[in-house]
């Protein structure tokens, strides 16, 4: 199972949009300035970004392959014609028998709301279930996060279960969303 997901290299990929691809050097700049801003960073396990972070970021995230338990493999949302770096999208492997992959997403506040995240991860999803053995994918997400249970509902992800969290010192509860690859829109 994980052997055909640790040779897959699906990048870059293009949608009608976008271009899904690996972290270059020239996005430090934007990915230190969306990660940074509370607003986006609230809901996510990181409170803020530096330049240097960035730059480290991307430099770990070129070696980074999907399919290893446990290790996220980020990926660069950009703009199809202007290259622009809008956002970013997380893969990781969980181990369970059957492994599943877990799938996260980040978009600047300037591209919220256009159907950026929806996109990119429909395309992802698709590679993934056409061409690995991976049978389905999760998301978890705040159950206050509205914007983000609309990309997972929109993605064809079912409500699996809400589990209570303690997440950066406040008690809370998360909602984990699953899609099947059998029941895929």
């Amino acid at each position: 199972m994980l052997n055909d997901l640790t040779a897959f290299d699906f990048l870059p990929l293009a949608t009608e949009r976008l271009r899904l691809r690996r972290f270059q050097e020239k996005d430090a700049p934007a990915l230190a300035a969306y990660r940074s801003v509370p607003e986006i960073a609230r809901y996510q396990n990181w409170d803020s970004m530096t330049l240097q972070e960035a730059r480290y970021f991307i430099g770990d995230q070129a070696l980074a392959v999907l399919g290893i338990p446990g290790q996220w493999l980020q990926i660069a949302i950009a703009d199809l014609v202007t290259d622009e770096l809008m956002g970013d999208l997380a893969l990781c492997v969980k181990k369970s028998f059957p492994p599943f992959v877990e799938l996260g997403y980040t978009l600047a506040p300037a591209f919220h709301g256009q159907g950026y995240a929806t996109e990119a991860a429909q395309a992802v999803i698709k590679v993934i279930f056409e061409r690995t053995s991976v049978e389905k994918i999760r998301a978890i997400t705040d159950v206050r996060n509205e914007a983000s249970i609309g990309v997972l509902k929109r993605l064809g992800m079912h409500l699996h279960s809400t589990i209570p969290v303690v997440f950066k010192g406040e008690e809370g509860f998360e909602h984990v969303f699953v899609l099947e690859k059998t029941k895929q829109k």
